[in-house]
């Protein structure tokens, strides 16, 4: 049972780690895109083969590259609503790179989460609630500024500090 656990765990992490990438790079993917998307794919794959946080945080960060680099350079009408979707996926790609690194860590035995539900989905709800504003407001038509990009690029570092903090704080003990 533990080798089928650890194997779907595997497949939870490339499948995921696809689904966000396919996303990202349809309807109309470009070769930055589709050569990023082969990055994090291959991320994926590793962190999926070696368990380790640093392998995951690699994977997530390439992944989220992947998400923001097709949402810059795609100005199809289904962008904002893939941006929403993109960001559900991330999410679930962080539960199941932590779920594998757990179960590796722990040699197998099932760790139990104490904390309530509510809490727990909190930072899913926000995660989802900043990325349908984000998306909303991609696709606006406003004359590009300094002020404009320069607060885009803050958010996108932003977000790529708060998936790789996410990713590491989720794996701590109480």
């Amino acid at each position: 049972m533990t080798v089928l656990r650890t194997l779907l765990q595997r497949a939870a992490v490339i499948g995921t780690g696809l689904a966000v990438l396919a996303v990202a790079a349809l309807p109309d993917p470009s070769r930055p895109v589709l050569v990023a998307a082969a990055l994090a794919l291959s991320a994926c794959v590793a962190a999926a083969a070696i368990r380790r946080p640093l392998a995951g945080t690699v994977a997530l960060a390439a992944t989220t590259v992947t998400v923001l680099l097709a949402g810059a350079l795609d100005a199809s009408s289904v962008r904002p609503a893939q941006v929403v979707l993109a960001a559900g996926l991330l999410m679930a790609l962080l539960a199941a790179l932590a779920a594998a690194e757990e179960a590796r860590a722990a040699g197998g035995a099932v760790t139990v989460t104490r904390s309530p539900w509510p809490q727990r989905l909190a930072p899913v709800l926000v995660a989802m609630t900043a990325g349908a504003i984000v998306a909303v407001t991609g696709a606006q038509d406003v004359v590009p500024s300094v002020p404009l990009v320069l607060a885009g690029l803050t958010a996108a570092v932003a977000a790529l500090v708060v998936a790789a903090s996410a990713h590491r704080t989720g794996r701590r003990r109480e």
